[in-house]
């Protein structure tokens, strides 16, 4: 907390005190709205923005833990504009932002954008652009006018400031003209309309704004960010809670699910003669293969006290992650070589679309597999994680081509091929 109300703060930026243009960010008001349609008063914004930061300087960051203007920062003041000329006001805009190294632009109406695109773009080329907004602006002309707030990315789009494949519009949800709309998409620009999209790219921010990334793990990210992001809500936190149980129950539902699957396998397996016919011995009463279950149960019980061994929980976790992912690729690893290598043995040759696709999906497998031995979270020892993954890959292959070496000790040698045998560890995928 500092020694001055926030009321008496310097009308700056967050109160910032430094007005060199030479900082690493300035902030700079545009105080600009000749440009509006229909509510003029945006020529104010900038000093609104200013007015309600100060209530933002009496601590630090709640997420950063920094103060943001303690940082290479610096309140430049409004920018020069030409009163009642639209072109010389554009023109003034991006001779003053040309020199600035990283510039936070406070509007304005959005007229001003096209200066500071013309600006940015000499420098850097045709830029990338996600805007928020409830109109495209991108109408060739305002109401009679070339230049206004409804047209300045058509005008970046027609003079090359901004890429329009790699610009994304969020929000719109205004009326338009059904050229306009077309002319927009047509030359490349991603229009995101609908509320579920806006939500998905807005959830990691509304996340960050209660829940600090070092408080979630990945051992239990949705409950953990439900229950600190909503524990102040008074009864909201008690529905929480109840959500909370509901995703824990629906986890033990669909670990079961697994596991009844997993143990399934050794005893078609067995039925098939690829493993021994112990696996495929069924319990009298119930009719389930107890020899598979406890064999499979064991098996996951082994791997998964192990891996605990001198480790965190979250590292632990990330252990079985990892392992199970590259189980999955090492199957569909195999499945995609068929068509590619072992087709032919039935006779039958793949079309070419069929071996592009399964090319395409082994590299796919093979990158996948690879990753998997990268921890994406701090860990003791990157090399010793990567042995671990290795280990337990080549210890469970090497148990099931041991089984199907007593089984079929004529044809061992196509054992690799079994890794099937022990599907343990591919399928208990903790979600």
């Amino acid at each position: 907390m500092t020694d001055t109300p926030t009321f008496a703060v310097r009308p700056s930026f967050l109160g910032i005190e430094r007005s060199d243009p030479a900082a690493a960010i300035c902030v700079a008001g545009i105080p600009y709205d000749l440009g509006t349609s229909n509510r003029p008063g945006a020529r104010f914004g900038s000093s609104a923005i200013r007015q309600a930061s100060r209530m933002l300087v009496d601590g630090d960051h709640p997420i950063a833990g920094t103060a943001p203007a303690a940082q290479d920062i610096a309140d430049i003041g409004d920018l020069r504009i030409a009163h009642g000329d639209i072109q010389g006001t554009l023109k003034a805009i991006e001779a003053q932002a040309k020199p600035l190294r990283h510039l936070v632009a406070l509007g304005g109406d959005h007229t001003v954008t096209l200066g500071l695109l013309r600006a940015l773009a000499e420098r850097e080329g045709p830029l990338a652009l996600v805007h928020f907004d409830a109109h495209v602006d991108t109408w060739p002309e305002s109401f009679g006018q070339r230049f206004g707030h409804g047209s300045p990315f058509y005008h970046a789009i027609e003079e090359r400031l901004i890429d329009p494949h790699r610009t994304v519009q969020i929000g719109i949800r205004s009326p338009m003209e059904k050229s306009v709309h077309e002319w927009t998409r047509d030359k490349g620009v991603t229009i995101l309309v609908d509320p579920k999209a806006v939500m998905f790219i807005l959830g990691t921010s509304a996340v960050l704004a209660y829940v600090k990334p070092e408080n979630v793990d990945l051992i239990g990210p949705i409950p953990q960010v439900l229950t600190l992001g909503f524990a102040s809500f008074g009864w909201v936190g008690k529905i929480i809670s109840i959500a909370i149980l509901g995703v824990v129950m629906r986890q033990i539902a669909l670990m079961s699910i697994y596991f009844t699957g997993n143990t399934r396998l050794p005893m078609v397996a067995g039925w098939d003669r690829l493993l021994p016919a112990w696996f495929s011995r069924l319990h009298q009463r119930y009719k389930t293969p107890m020899n598979s279950i406890l064999f499979v149960g064991l098996i996951t019980l082994v791997f998964s006290l192990a891996s605990l061994v001198g480790v965190k929980e979250q590292e632990a976790f990330q252990l079985q992650d990892n392992a199970a992912s590259t189980f999955y690729a090492l199957i569909y690893i195999v499945l995609f070589a068929i068509p590619l290598v072992a087709i032919k043995r039935f006779g039958v040759k793949a079309p070419l679309w069929i071996k592009v696709a399964s090319v395409s999906g082994l590299l796919v497998s093979v990158i996948g597999g690879f990753f998997t031995m990268i921890p994406i979270t701090p860990v003791d020892s990157r090399l010793l994680f990567a042995v671990k993954i290795l280990v337990v890959v080549v210890a469970a292959n090497a148990i099931g081509m041991a089984l199907y070496w007593i089984r079929r000790p004529a044809v061992a040698s196509q054992a690799w091929l079994i890794v099937l045998a022990l599907p343990t560890l591919s399928a208990f995928r903790p979600c």
